[in-house]
């Protein structure tokens, strides 16, 4: 569908640049094929990298602030996707000590204390491997549209409802078209890619899939 690859976050991962000194205490936690996506009717297994995630900050912090919290975590920058010193957007981390996974966001409240629920952080999510070597990110959002034949009532009944339950909120764009943008907060009751999984299975639900962002290796 042409409105999915019009929303997905386009930026370079430069091979080799860092913006903090690369470090010899760096473990190499490897990949693991233990995501399953679906994809309208097929499922997917995505290749998840131990190594990296992507995290975007509260806009309230320095970038002070976020480079001493990053520190504090043992979390080395890769890069920025915005200016190199404006890290709110959304940053590539590299781990060091644990794998990627210890950081993530923990959604439906599991577990406040960890990287990914802090109140600095509005999410830290999954990199996955492409063929190639190019890689993508996970973002906190959902794309999803509903049966045409359902009606305008109807769709916006199942999609507050779905809001409502999930704690969603819809972001709005004059070109999406029969597609709505879902945004999760970490009060959300799945991750992204569980939602849509679930999503996907709704016989009033066409289309579900992460909107993903993509990481190019050069």
């Amino acid at each position: 569908m042409k409105n999915l690859a019009y929303l997905f976050t386009l930026f370079l991962l430069v091979s080799g640049c860092s913006l903090l000194p690369e470090s010899n205490n760096k473990g190499d936690f490897g990949v693991l094929d233990d995501v399953v996506f679906r994809d309208g009717d097929k499922e997917v297994v995505l290749t998840r990298n131990r190594n990296y995630l992507v995290v975007q900050f509260a806009d309230s912090l320095t970038s002070d602030e976020i480079e001493q919290l990053v520190s504090d975590h043992d979390l080395l920058f890769m890069n920025s996707n915005v200016d190199p010193t404006e890290y709110n957007y959304r940053s590539v981390l590299r781990v060091k000590r644990k794998p990627a996974e210890a950081y993530y966001t923990r959604y439906g409240g599991l577990d406040a204390n960890a990287f990914g629920n802090s109140e600095s952080v509005v999410f830290a999510l999954p990199i996955f491997e492409l063929p190639g070597g190019d890689k993508k990110f996970l973002t906190n959002e959902l794309l999803v549209s509903f049966k045409e034949s359902l009606g305008q009532a109807r769709t916006q009944e199942l999609l507050d409802s779905l809001m409502q339950a999930d704690n969603l909120r819809t972001i709005e764009s004059e070109w999406l078209g029969d597609l709505h943008l879902l945004q999760l907060n970490k009060s959300s009751t799945s991750s992204p890619i569980e939602l849509s999984n679930h999503y996907n299975s709704q016989d009033f639900v066409t289309l579900s899939n992460p909107n993903f962002g993509l990481s190019i290796r050069r």
